[in-house]
């Protein structure tokens, strides 16, 4: 039986060294329970908690891991400190040009019952209304554009005591990360930040780009729609897009867009109007000067900061299908909210062991057909199963009574069947 031990102990010390450094000062059963969680979620690729406590190979009945496990995460909230602590571990990394992505998502919860605190949510796959929870996400895209790291993810109900908007909990989010990372970053946020409360809560040194939805606007001291306006608005420049299919093949758009100025709210903005094939016109505002730049550079580089929201919506495919953490069935809120910062911090440490040594290894053993890809993730983490699931040596190690230490029991067959 061909096994992977020695590449399963290198990512295994990666994980709980990452994990150690994430939970200082957080008492020792709670950050046994995180590590462990954190390896079951990677070692089954799924959420559900009888998955991971299998995964964990416990000489304790399973139905007693599970409600360990349950109960320890479920305590305190702990997604301050989680977020907190990462947070100020990526400060160095993030620079002026960085590309700070915020968006929203949900939590789909139609047959649940006993979930506490479900709420009325809307399904952005479907338009339809339904029981689940919210949630609003923060990630660093890096230079080059081709990898994503997780900064933030914050699970919430309109239904938990304390709930003031939706608009105050994206604020609460871009608040914490503003007071981290000061003037550095720019901020990239679609239709549902476009409100004048948002804008003018950036100062001058914060910048943004934002996608603007429907609304009035004023330009050259006129009204009109925003829509019936960019529609029929002349566009005099053009650049071309590439995108990747879900095939992998490559393909190129041509986008034509123009750079105007407009108002509304008693705010002048610099707006980049763009139309993509096929479809219809949208607008794009920034509070960033154009320090000597002509119209077309400008335009380009709103064009270029607001297409890494693709890179995003990628990361975030990835944590609902590798992870599947809309099928989480905690009971307690504190414990759903603790699960998703668990899982931004796994995302998070795929997206580190991309630049260790062993991720060659890993992409070799999660068998890909192609040497190349966009988004390397996918092929991470299924490496990573892949050798988490062929191990013969036990994922953490557990006393025994038995004087000469031997493995237990469940572990015996494995070595059988290697020597």
């Amino acid at each position: 039986m061909q096994h992977y031990s020695k590449q399963f102990g290198i990512i295994k010390q990666h994980l709980l060294t990452y994990f150690n450094q994430k939970t200082p000062g957080l008492s020792p059963h709670i950050r046994r329970t995180i590590n462990e969680i954190s390896y079951g979620v990677l070692d089954s690729g799924d959420v559900v908690f009888s998955n991971i406590a299998r995964s964990l190979n416990e000489k304790n009945t399973l139905q007693k891991t599970i409600f360990r496990l349950s109960q320890n995460i479920s305590k305190k909230d702990l997604t301050k400190t989680l977020n907190d602590k990462h947070l100020k571990d990526l400060k160095p990394f993030v620079e002026k040009k960085s590309i700070i992505v915020i968006d929203d998502s949900d939590i789909n919860k139609p047959r649940s019952k006993k979930q506490e605190g479900l709420c009325l949510i809307r399904d952005a796959s479907t338009g339809e209304f339904g029981k689940g929870y919210n949630i609003i996400y923060s990630t660093l895209v890096s230079a080059d554009r081709k990898q994503v790291k997780s900064l933030t993810t914050s699970l919430y109900s309109s239904s938990e005591k304390g709930f003031k908007s939706r608009n105050d909990e994206r604020d609460k989010t871009l608040r914490r990360l503003k007071a981290e990372f000061g003037d550095n970053g720019v901020y990239v946020m679609d239709r549902g930040f476009s409100n004048i409360g948002v804008f003018r809560s950036f100062k001058k040194n914060h910048k943004y780009v934002v996608r603007l939805k429907s609304r009035n606007i004023i330009y050259k001291n006129k009204v009109f729609d925003m829509n019936e306006w960019a529609n029929r608005l002349s566009l005099e420049s053009y650049m071309q897009i590439s995108s990747i299919k879900k095939s992998g093949k490559q393909i190129n758009k041509n986008v034509a867009f123009t750079t105007r100025e407009i108002a509304f709210g008693g705010e002048v903005f610099n707006a980049t109007v763009l139309k993509l094939e096929d479809h219809k016109a949208c607008v794009l505002i920034s509070n960033q000067d154009k320090n000597g730049m002509n119209d077309y550079e400008y335009g380009k580089m709103l064009i270029e900061q607001y297409g890494c929201r693709w890179s995003v919506e990628e990361k975030i495919r990835f944590e609902k299908t590798q992870f599947n953490y809309e099928n989480i069935r905690l009971q307690k809120l504190t414990g759903l909210k603790n699960m998703m910062a668990i899982i931004n911090l796994l995302s998070s440490f795929i997206s580190d062991i991309y630049w260790k040594d062993i991720s060659s290894k890993i992409v070799e053993v999660a068998r890909v057909l192609k040497k190349e890809v966009r988004f390397e993730y996918y092929r991470l983490a299924e490496g990573i199963k892949r050798i988490f699931n062929k191990r013969i040596r036990p994922p953490f190690k557990y006393k025994t009574t038995n004087s000469l230490g031997y493995f237990p029991r469940s572990y015996q067959l494995a070595f059988f069947e290697v020597f």
